[in-house]
């Protein structure tokens, strides 16, 4: 329906229009903030801020809803007009941070800000200050950059790899390589799973200039530096706690994969310096290959729904309405991914999974609808730029901690029935799985994050040897041979799509780990699932939104700063 309405007014978007469109309200917009900000004179700081903001929020809010609608759209049909329409929502938006003068405005406040008795508005007058900083980006590079990008996201939503003649999906291949013990036959498949690299890796190095272009016009020196700076974060703090928790972790990770390069020559018949990636039963290394092979039995007759329902009910929780707007299931012509999308910062969160009948494929389900009801219990009575999380690294905290669940023996008993002597037998293995499955993702975590470092440095080096050369150095994986100028690194979809995010996956964890061991105050077992644990999430993770930084929130739930400690302790320990 949203397609057909904007069907009629589609020809206002082609370049021609849009620009011209563009000029005229950009004058109107002049002469409008003039007279606006004339106005302001006789308030007071905080008063003439607040003035501004009853203005302009609701138009950011408008259009924010719209393009988020817009993506909705393209993710789950692949759409080209709407590709179209999201490149000309996106420029809509940026237009609104593009007013040099109201930047101005903002940096005439921050200077009393100290002064100021709303600690709201000062949080909102933080965030504004970052978001204007987009007004030193010209409009042309704006547009190209969000043409790049949606037509991007268009072809990753309609790529579908074949295989002797046959359409396979992502969940195909996963499948493939959890059960295949054809070395040869792995190997084809795991090889499929990096054409999609190869064809979007020219495309990404002309995005990561484009982005590169965008962050110098902004006064950074590249796209790394300027997006960890406008998410509040320190990158050299982030580099010491990563490293620390690498050191305190050494040990029992050399002991980890030398334990995996040995079973997996043994189960291949090769020599351990021949166990290469598609030994493996991810494509990229980062979960355990040594699970068990059976742990889809665990839930292969389960409704997943059903389950994830009863979890959260169990937390005092309702999901809901959250799935009635939500697409789960695989199909043609839309993303294979998996993720939550809050559309309006109010009531209309969603989620987006290609549900298969895994333990896996649960874990992302609750994963996400972690995400969504985070979203969805902010406090609705913040001003609607505060109600987000500050970072998602406290929104990941999360998701990982209920996608954990699904891995907990006590899990299965509490929300599916009593396991057989079986499936003891298979969750009996599972806690030692998910410890080795934590300590390859710390390190698949940050070597991603040093590549995209890389990347922005210097985005035509040879990227696919950077890429072998940190998972060697980080995981300690054999690297495959005659891979030279491949796109195997842009096969990885939050390259493309999820720029500098990883790092966040790592922050996340660590959080999780220390939330659970919050949850120890409120359950003898030390588990999540119960009203108490919901209602500790809701009150002091949630609720706040972006009302603080997001150390600080992350100190205000836990009573200290962000550290590895509860990690190394549920996941690291001798």
């Amino acid at each position: 329906m949203l397609i057909e309405l904007d069907e009629k007014n589609k020809n206002l978007f082609h370049k021609g229009k849009v620009t011209f469109w563009m000029y005229y309200m950009k004058k109107l917009g002049f002469i409008l903030s003039v007279l606006f900000f004339l106005s302001l004179e006789a308030l007071s700081q905080e008063e003439g801020f607040q003035k501004f903001l009853d203005v302009f929020v609701p138009k950011v809010e408008k259009i924010s809803t719209r393009l988020n609608k817009l993506h909705w759209i393209l993710e789950t049909t692949g759409s080209k007009d709407a590709v179209e329409l999201v490149v000309a929502y996106e420029v809509k938006l940026s237009q609104l941070f593009h007013n040099e003068k109201v930047y101005d405005q903002l940096l005439q406040w921050n200077a009393s800000i100290d002064t100021w008795k709303n600690p709201l508005l000062q949080r909102e007058l933080k965030i504004l200050l970052r978001q204007f900083k987009t007004s030193r980006v010209s409009e042309e590079l704006i547009q190209t950059l969000a043409q790049k990008e949606a037509e991007l996201s268009q072809i990753y939503v309609d790529f579908r790899p074949t295989y002797k003649g046959k359409i396979v999906t992502q969940n195909d291949i996963s499948q493939i390589l959890e059960k295949e013990t054809d070395i040869s036959v792995r190997q084809e498949i795991w090889e499929l799973s990096k054409e999609i690299g190869n064809i979007l890796a020219p495309h990404i190095v002309e995005l990561v200039v484009l982005r590169n272009q965008y962050a110098r016009q902004m006064g950074y020196a590249n796209y790394f530096e300027m997006s960890l700076d406008l998410s509040e974060v320190d990158f050299p703090e982030i580099e010491r706690l990563f490293e620390k928790l690498r050191e305190d972790s050494e040990k029992k990770y050399n002991i980890m994969i030398g334990e995996i390069h040995t079973d997996l020559a043994q189960k291949y018949h090769l020599p351990e310096p021949e166990v290469l990636p598609w030994a493996w039963s991810d494509p990229f290394c980062q979960k355990d290959p040594l699970e068990p092979k059976n742990i889809d039995d665990l839930v292969s007759s389960l409704d997943p729904i059903a389950v994830s329902k009863k979890f959260y009910d169990a937390m005092g929780f309702s999901i809901e309405n959250i799935l009635q707007r939500s697409d789960l299931y695989p199909r043609d012509n839309k993303n294979q991914h998996a993720f939550c999308i809050s559309i309006d910062r109010k009531n209309d969160v969603r989620i987006l999974c290609n549900m298969v009948p895994t333990i896996h494929w649960l874990a992302t389900l609750l994963h996400e609808l972690g995400h969504a009801l985070y979203d969805e219990h902010i406090a609705g009575n913040l001003p609607w730029l505060l109600r987000t999380p500050p970072h998602m690294s406290t929104t990941e905290a999360m998701a990982l901690l209920v996608g954990r669940a699904v891995f907990h023996p006590d899990f299965f008993t509490a929300f599916v029935h009593v396991p057989t002597r079986e499936q003891k037998e298979i969750l009996s293995h599972i806690e030692k799985s998910q410890q080795r499955t934590q300590l390859l993702f710390s390190r698949f975590v940050m070597m991603i994050t040093m590549f995209e470092k890389a990347l922005y440095e210097n985005p035509h080096q040879d990227l696919n040897a950077l890429w072998w050369s940190l998972c060697e150095k980080y995981q300690k994986i054999h690297p495959p041979k005659g891979r030279k100028m491949k796109g195997d690194w842009a096969a990885k979809y939050h390259i493309a799509f999820a720029p500098v995010y990883y790092y966040s996956y790592l922050l996340g964890e660590m959080f999780a780990s220390s939330l659970q061991a919050k949850a120890k105050m409120f359950s003898p077992y030390g588990n999540m699932w119960n009203p108490k644990t919901g209602k500790f999430l809701q009150q002091k993770l949630f609720a706040p939104g972006d009302s603080y930084s997001w150390p600080i929130l992350i100190e205000h739930v836990l009573g200290h700063p962000l550290n590895s400690k509860d990690w190394m302790e549920e996941f690291a320990h001798e």
